[in-house]
Parts: structure tokens; C-alpha cells; sequence
């Protein structure tokens, strides 16, 4: 294992002048953090701080405790399950509206399927995915062409389910 040869001479002197200088600028920092910490205090700066954190953590104490008594007094007053049963019941009765409303959607696309394309659009403003609306029309128009040829109920369908090209 080769150890590498520093490439000055060692020098003793300039070592120690070294060592002095370094001396002094801790000597010197020393100083200068002892007049800052006695400012500080001369001003009463450090004392503002702490007081300004005491206040502090005062205030988030109380602020905790309150919160956790709100919170126990809901739940001792079942203010928190009385919420919980309402969004339940709130999600129960959208999602029967949902049912109610494709379900009509779809006797209005059988009942009259040139209003199709109209419906499409109203769907589509809603939020309702287009060709969601399409195919429900084409399932309940089917149905009720069972009498008419396989031929025609397809170029029946492909033009009632022709989308307006409207911008």
C-alpha cells in the first residue's frame, strides 16, 4: 500500500502560525457571541422570545383541550352518528334517483326515438356518458321492432343514433 508523500516539506513553523491564527479567531468569535448573548439580555430580547414561546404553547394547549371537548360532546350527544346516518340515507335516496332517472331516460328514448339525439345532448350536458344514452336506446328501440326485419332495424337504429354534429 503506497502512502502519500505530502508534496511540501513539513514545516513546524508555519504549523504553529497556523495553530495561532486559528487561536485568535476563536478568541475573537468567543468575544463577539459574548457581546451579542449580553445584548440580547441588556435589551431583554432573549426574555421577549421566551415569553413569545410560553404564550405560545399556552395557546395551543387550550386550543387542544377545546377541540377535544367539542369532539366528546358531539359524540356524547350522538351528533356524530346522527351524521353518519344522514349521509347514509342521503346516498340511498341519490342513488334511487339515479335509477329513476335512467329508467325514464330510457322510456323517453322508446316512446320517441327521433328525440334521441336530443337526449344525448341534455346527457351530455349533465354529465352523463353519450353512448351510455345510445345504447339504452338501441336496447329498448329493439325491443320494440321485434316485427321488422333485421335489415331495416339496423339502418333504423345507425340513423336514429346518428349524433348532431352541433358546435
Amino acid at each position: 500500500m503506497d502512502v502519500e508523500q505530502p508534496k511540501q516539506p513539513f514545516d513546524a513553523n508555519k504549523t504553529a502560525e497556523n495553530i495561532k491564527k486559528t487561536a485568535k479567531s476563536i478568541r475573537d468569535s468567543s468575544a463577539m457571541v459574548r457581546d451579542t448573548v449580553k445584548t440580547f439580555r441588556e435589551t431583554g430580547a432573549i426574555d421577549d422570545l421566551v415569553e413569545a414561546l410560553r404564550e405560545a404553547a399556552a395557546a395551543t394547549r387550550d386550543t387542544a383541550e377545546e377541540i377535544n371537548n367539542m369532539a366528546r360532546a358531539m359524540a356524547d350527544r350522538g351528533t356524530i352518528t346522527e351524521i353518519s346516518g344522514a349521509v347514509e340515507e342521503t346516498t340511498k335516496h341519490a342513488k334511487d334517483t339515479y335509477q329513476t332517472a335512467k329508467g325514464a331516460m330510457r322510456d323517453a328514448a322508446a316512446a320517441a326515438p327521433e328525440t334521441t339525439g336530443t337526449l344525448r345532448q341534455a346527457a351530455a350536458k349533465a354529465g352523463e356518458v353519450p353512448g351510455q344514452v345510445t345504447q339504452m336506446a338501441k336496447e329498448r328501440m329493439s325491443k320494440n321492432r321485434q316485427g321488422a326485419s333485421e335489415e331495416e332495424d339496423s339502418d333504423a337504429e345507425r340513423e336514429d343514433m346518428r349524433p348532431e354534429l352541433s358546435h
